[in-house]
């Protein structure tokens, strides 16, 4: 119930323009061409219930981009790392210890 809350009090606060704005650039941001160019150790996590991205979605994104790892926490939906926090913390924590030491 916090979570769904905070999420009630943030949409509250966001002035409807910025919530428009925000939709609009959603639909006319495309980069799913150019996944292939992007070349470096990347994470995508989503919530195993998540409605508004659901997994399959970031499957893609596993699927197209050369070293991308996929995290999909479970009961959790489009917020996974406010419903979820200690396996989303758990699935980033993995993920930066799995990259090399650049020092």
């Amino acid at each position: 119930q916090s979570v769904i809350d905070a999420v009630g009090r943030q949409i509250a606060d966001t002035p409807p323009e910025v919530t428009l704005k925000d939709w609009i650039s959603d639909d006319s941001f495309d980069f799913l061409s150019r996944l292939g160019n992007i070349t470096v150790p990347t994470l995508a996590i989503c919530g195993q219930e998540d409605q508004l991205t659901p997994v399959r979605y970031h499957e893609f994104f596993r699927d197209h981009l050369p070293n991308c790892q996929l995290e999909v926490v479970p009961d959790s939906g489009h917020w996974p790392y406010a419903e979820q926090p200690e396996l989303f913390d758990r699935a980033v924590r993995g993920f930066l210890d799995s990259l090399p030491n650049p020092c």
